[in-house]
């Protein structure tokens, strides 16, 4: 429903206004007549030109006849020309007046409630509205002409015209000379009033639209300006519209004239005054009213409806069978009963007060509501119904008709909610449920893309989707089928359902086979558990149930009948279900397998061997007989291939599992596995057809080579075939295996043989090689010369044998042996490895890492500190170490994209400790440098993904880590989180409270998104046993809410983390925290409300209450720490009462009705 125009007392608010006030752009603009009221009783422009000209002795430039026009600044001219003292004597006439009337009182409220800024302007040269603000201890400095403010930054109160016994430099705006000063020659009341009427939305009172002011602020209005005006009278509308003002007329009588307008100002102050407690109250009255009374005034119900806060107080206090009907009829619940606007809070709590209508009288008036909208509804309230219904179905018929009314309604979803319904009522009221069930087997028809797996184009498949949840269903129909009131009419609702399905796939395709359900269902008995939960697979399901129980009860017909049918899926269904026939029916059953081939159709085997089963035993010996010789002799079914000799077999087999003891069955069988040498599947199988197996090969080594020297044994490897395919060549290789694992020192020559033989197979002298690493004794040297005569990509092989030569016993924590060579391996391995050229350098440490070269490079340096690490805290890296070291480090010198310096930088804490003048000499230097220079990056990548968990590394580089944001966020993407938790660390463990602002590089540039996971980040870090943790986090915080830089929304989420860590001083944390930004709350995600589990409110109860209301000035609707917030309140009220007024009004306001209560309580 769109908010409509507030009216009281005859006056209708213009939207325009309402929404200036709400926005904190409202600026009233006030005549002579806000001061003409009692007791105030000054007289209006033409009454103070009349006293003045009587006075001086010339009563006839003001006619006593108000109907002639009279020009003020002009008479005021002459009069001054006459007296030269005008501006003294309406000085001394207007100065009797002291006292103000609730026009000024009225005024000053309104433009200062709900913590507005109050904008006045007024071209009344008498002190009331500074007399008024008095009274209301509202603190204000006048603007006094011509000293104004900027017109588009101003607050306060202007006196446009001056003021009564102007001080110095201030003037007195009277005749026509002050006007033109003032608007024309220098302008500064012009000046003022362009820029307030181009920012400001501006309503005027006291002035009628022929006062000669109105005529010189027309001079100073923009076009198109929002500028409104009360006025009693309506026919002055045309001079308002020259204007361009819109007038805002009241009701006006000879008697009262001007009482709607003052009872009006009145209501409106006393709506935008109330507080959460006064507005809770009057919704409480409007609904003692009574529904008659909200009709006969529709126009203030709807307004009190429209207004979220109302709204929520208003379904606390209403029955919503009592005023269902009325608030449909007022359009109130317009949202509720549409499907075609947009979800919304609103929307969602109203569908939540119209549910609640059922719990009184199952639905009959919401029933009655929903026919006048033809069943239409928000899809807010069709859940609110659901639910109802899932959980509290009685089976009433308004609950019937419910259901109903959500099925109709659903056309549109796809979740499968409405099926979820079917369990929960079968039992109440079964017949219900299979009406229900009946409607959810019409489907809708949607397109899906099939994949042409890259071989040839994707195409569009047909879908006949079912709106259902497919278990849900599966556990009711047990249920439901004994109670079915109407199975024929269910069996073909299924039966057409799988015939549409099938043929229109068929259809769409161009199969010749309608076979869309048939060819995933192996079998009618059991679908199997990869499909339990496809929609269809249901359906079968329930009419394989319901066709066996028709053949029972009323004999094979139908399912004779549907053996001719259009969907395979129909045909084996019937087959299934005449397996259900009565036994004197089994010859006839058995001589139908043979008039129509089914024991050779394939896609039914299943149902045709469970006929088979039944019929076969119930049959005569002639019968069977003819049975036999048909398995012996047929020739095929036209469409399918020629009958193979196990096909044959096939039928035997399982003739003999269910007729045991027939003895032609059982020769036959024998026969066959003599003659051809079959082994069948354990039968029965009904899943897949019988097939032969073959066993599980071995994977253990038979020692088919270990008798060889190194040359044949190369020679048996050329002549494998197995062994060039990487897939099946794992025999081989094992066999590879267990010859050096008989001879241990043969690894060398065999290599020296595949180098002769030219054998440059990747998988054997992988084998080979790491088979000789994972031993103790050998010489990098010697690989690496054989590593070197391979011909064909050494780089392949190098790069598969990092692993073993580096964890040679397959654990990363186990011990180093011969070390030096293995380093010295990993370094030749790497020299012999290249990396694709680019220009770009690399960023991404895990790329990096799996790459050859990275990978290498990465296990040399871990090689030489674990091998250190084994000899001691004193132990340092070798000058062939750190040799090495430089040949990594100068990686990028011919490609820029060499990984190799990264993974060095990973380990620079540790190379600073275990080769310190290395370190200083050729790492720390290209480290000082972050910029986007391809090493620098490469080196930082590495640098930033260990973490600097090393104190005195971090002090080292700190100032790279602090302005080096631009070069991570830009270059190093991959490296964000990791520089953002280094940040942190480096802020909360290595700085002073004097550092407060040492974040600011980062801070400043960085998203809000990036800068709250920080604040979180130092809410980890921070060492809390240090008292001075918290001068530094204060001083930065308040650094930041003196918007340095300013705090974003996502930002004040992220401190209330500061806000509740141990031993934090929560007042003054408090204090802080409350000093940030007011931050919304996404309506429609409950979670992203703030959570206050953590705040110690049982100690500090006041800066409790302080940080909730803080928190609620964002939503809408109640908090989850509502219900604590209320008992804090009652706590605190003792001590500090309009802290806890505060917060429960607040807390009120959001629609949690328990506050009132503690309101009421305080008095």
């Amino acid at each position: 429903m769109t908010r409509p125009e507030w009216t009281s007392h005859g006056v209708t608010l213009p939207r325009v206004i309402e929404d200036a006030f709400t926005a904190n752009k409202l600026v009233f603009f006030c005549g002579a007549g806000v001061s003409s009221a009692p007791p105030s009783e000054l007289p209006g422009f033409r009454g103070l030109a009349r006293h003045v000209a009587t006075a001086l002795g010339h009563p006839d430039l003001v006619p006593e006849d108000k109907n002639i026009p009279v020009q003020f600044d002009v008479v005021m001219g002459k009069l001054n020309e006459i007296s030269g003292d005008i501006h003294s004597r309406v000085s001394s006439r207007l100065k009797v007046a002291v006292t103000p009337n609730d026009y000024h009182r009225d005024i000053w409220q309104i433009a200062t409630a709900q913590g507005n800024t109050p904008r006045l302007v007024t071209t009344n040269f008498d002190l009331l509205f500074e007399a008024a603000a008095a009274e209301l201890s509202i603190p204000t400095t006048p603007y006094v002409a011509p000293t104004l403010p900027l017109g588009d930054d101003f607050s306060g109160l202007v006196h446009l015209h001056g003021v009564v016994d102007p001080p110095p430099a201030t003037r007195m705006v009277l005749t026509d000379q002050d006007f033109g000063r003032a608007y024309i020659t220098e302008g500064w009341a012009t000046q003022f009033l362009t820029r307030m009427f181009a920012r400001y939305t501006i309503v005027l009172i006291g002035y009628s639209a022929e006062d000669s002011i109105v005529q010189y602020l027309n001079r100073a209005l923009p076009p198109g300006t929002r500028r409104l005006a009360f006025d009693k009278s309506t026919s002055d509308r045309e001079l308002w519209d020259r204007l361009d003002i819109t007038p805002i007329p009241f009701p006006s009588t000879p008697d009262d004239q001007y009482g709607a307008l003052a009872a009006f100002l009145q209501s409106w102050r006393q709506r935008v005054t109330a507080d959460a407690a006064e507005r809770f109250d009057a919704v409480g009255r409007f609904v003692e009213a009574g529904v008659e009374a909200a009709e006969a005034d529709t126009d203030a119900a709807r307004w009190i409806l429209s207004d979220p806060e109302l709204a929520r107080h208003f379904r606390t206090h209403a029955a919503a069978t009592e005023w269902l009907r009325a608030l449909d009829g007022i359009g109130v619940l317009d949202k509720a009963f549409s499907d075609e606007v947009d979800p919304s809070l609103e929307t969602k709590e109203w569908a939540q007060w119209i549910r609640s209508s059922i719990d009184d009288d199952d639905g009959a008036t919401l029933l009655a509501v929903l026919a006048a909208h033809e069943g239409r509804m928000h899809e807010h309230l069709w859940f609110q119904i659901w639910h109802k219904l899932y959980g509290d179905f009685n089976g009433t018929q308004a609950h019937r008709k419910l259901v109903f009314v959500l099925a109709a309604a659903d056309l549109g979803r796809d979740d499968g909610r409405l099926s979820a319904l079917v369990p929960r009522i079968v039992e109440n009221n079964p017949e219900t449920a299979e009406r229900l069930l009946v409607h959810l087997l019409e489907p809708t028809l949607r397109m899906k893309v099939a994949s042409g797996w890259g071989l040839w184009a994707d195409s569009l498949e047909t879908r006949l989707r079912l709106r259902w949840r497919t278990s849900l269903l599966k556990d009711a129909w047990p249920r439901l089928m004994p109670a079915l009131k109407d199975r024929g009419h269910l069996l073909t609702a299924i039966l057409n359902l799988i015939r549409t399905v099938e043929t229109t796939d068929a259809f769409f395709t161009g199969r010749e086979r309608p076979e869309a359900i048939s060819v995933r269902r192996q079998q009618v008995e059991d679908a199997g558990r990869s499909l339990r939960d496809d929609a269809y697979i249901l359906v079968v399901d329930m009419g394989r149930d319901l066709l066996r129980e028709a053949v029972q009860n009323h004999g094979t017909t139908e399912a004779l009948r549907l053996l001719d049918d259009q969907s395979e899926m129909n045909r084996r269904l019937a087959i299934d279900a005449l397996a259900e026939a009565r036994s004197s029916e089994g010859e006839a059953l058995l001589s139908l397998l043979i008039q129509r081939g089914l024991p050779f159709d394939f896609r039914g085997r299943s149902e045709v061997f469970r006929l088979i089963k039944f019929a076969y035993p119930n049959s005569g010996d002639v019968a069977k007989a003819a049975f036999v010789e048909y398995i012996q002799a047929a020739s095929g079914v036209p469409e399918d291939d020629e009958i193979t000799v196990y096909a044959r077999y096939n039928v035997l087999v399982w003739l003999n599992s269910v007729a045991p003891d027939d003895e032609q069955v059982r020769n036959l069988r024998t026969e066959y596995e003599r003659e051809q040498g079959f082994e069948p599947d354990p039968a029965p199988n009904l899943t897949a057809g019988f097939r032969l197996s073959d066993p599980e090969p071995s994977k253990e080594a038979e020692g088919i080579f270990v008798e060889l020297d190194p040359d044949a044994l190369v020679a048996a490897l050329a002549d494998s075939d197995e062994l060039s395919d990487e897939y099946s060549n794992g025999r081989v290789l094992r066999e590879l295996g267990a010859y050096l694992e008989k001879w241990p020192s043969r690894h060398l020559d065999v290599l020296d043989a595949m180098v002769a033989a030219g054998l440059e197979n990747d998988a054997a002298w992988r084998t080979v090689i790491q088979d000789l690493v994972r031993r103790d004794a050998w010489i990098a040297g010697e690989i690496l010369e054989r590593m070197h005569a391979k011909a064909e990509n050494p780089q392949l092989v190098a790069a598969r044998i990092v692993f073993a030569t580096a964890y040679p016993d397959n654990q990363l924590g186990g011990p180093l042996t011969n070390p030096v060579e293995r380093a010295r391996l990993l370094l030749g391995l790497w020299m012999l490895c290249t990396h694709e050229h680019s220009h770009a350098p690399s960023t991404n440490p895990a790329e990096a890492r799996s790459s050859d070269r990275g990978s290498l490079a990465h296990h040399y340096t871990e090689t030489l500190l674990r091998a250190a690490d084994q000899d001691g805290d004193e132990a340092r890296l070798t000058d062939e170490g750190t040799a090495g070291l430089l040949l990594l480090l100068n990686g990028q010198v011919d490609n820029p994209a060499d990984p190799s310096p990264m993974m060095v930088a990973e380990y620079a804490p540790h190379i600073a400790y275990r080769a310190p003048e290395w370190f200083e000499e050729h790492l720390a230097p290209r480290l000082a440098v972050l910029d986007h220079t391809p090493q620098a990056l490469t080196l930082w990548a590495g640098l930033l993904v260990r973490g600097l968990r090393s104190g005195s590394m971090r002090q080292r580089f700190r100032e790279q880590i602090r302005v080096g944001w631009g070069q991570v966020a830009a270059s190093l993407p991959s490296l964000v989180e990791y520089y953002l938790q280094t940040h942190a660390v480096c802020f909360a463990f290595d700085s002073s409270p004097e550092d407060s602002e040492w974040p600011d590089a980062f801070l400043t540039h960085a998203e809000p998104n990036i800068r709250a996971r920080w604040i979180r980040a130092v809410a980890h870090y921070f060492d809390r046993s240090d008292a001075t943790f918290q001068d530094l986090l204060f001083g930065h915080w308040q650094h930041r809410i003196d918007g340095q830089p300013a705090i974003a929304p996502d930002e004040q989420r992220a401190l209330l983390r500061w806000l509740t860590l141990p031993n934090i001083d929560v007042e003054r944390a408090a204090q802080l925290f409350t000093g940030g930004p007011t931050v919304a709350v996404d309506e429609d995600v409950l979670h992203d409300y703030y959570d206050l589990e953590d705040f110690p409110h049982d100690y500090y109860p006041a800066d409790y209450l302080r940080v909730a209301n803080h928190l609620m000035q964002g939503t809408r609707f109640p908090p989850p720490f509502a219900a604590q917030l209320v008992d804090v309140s009652r706590a605190v009220a003792g001590s500090n009462p309009s802290l806890a007024r505060a917060a429960l009004n607040t807390v009120l306001s959001l629609g949690y009705s328990p506050a009132r209560a503690v309101l009421r309580e305080l008095g």
